[in-house]
């Protein structure tokens, strides 16, 4: 399998392609099952036993949880190398 290219342009146009069929995708709930859903009907039209399209549903959930997993890592560590933005306002000793 080659390497996958998945960014935040990506997930944006998809998020664009869905929305331009459904404005009620503009939510991020219903943009995540219209994704769910394309992942179901991709594996009930291929032609294999259904125990095996199961397989591969859990095999894709488990990589769906990993990628959060590691989405939110990156998330926390870029929260916490911000640095402090410079405090504003008047100071006034007591």
């Amino acid at each position: 399998m080659s390497e996958m290219k998945l960014s935040p342009e990506l997930v944006a146009g998809l998020h664009q392609a869905v929305k331009a069929i459904d404005p009620d995708a503009e939510d991020s709930g219903v943009f995540c099952q219209y994704l769910s859903a394309v992942i179901g009907f991709q594996l009930g039209v291929h032609d294999m036993p259904t125990d095996q399209k199961q397989e591969i549903l859990q095999q894709l959930y488990d990589f769906s949880g990993q990628v959060l997993r590691d989405v939110e890592q990156q998330r926390t560590q870029f929260e916490q190398s911000e640095p402090a933005s410079d405090a504003q306002g008047i100071w006034r000793p007591q």
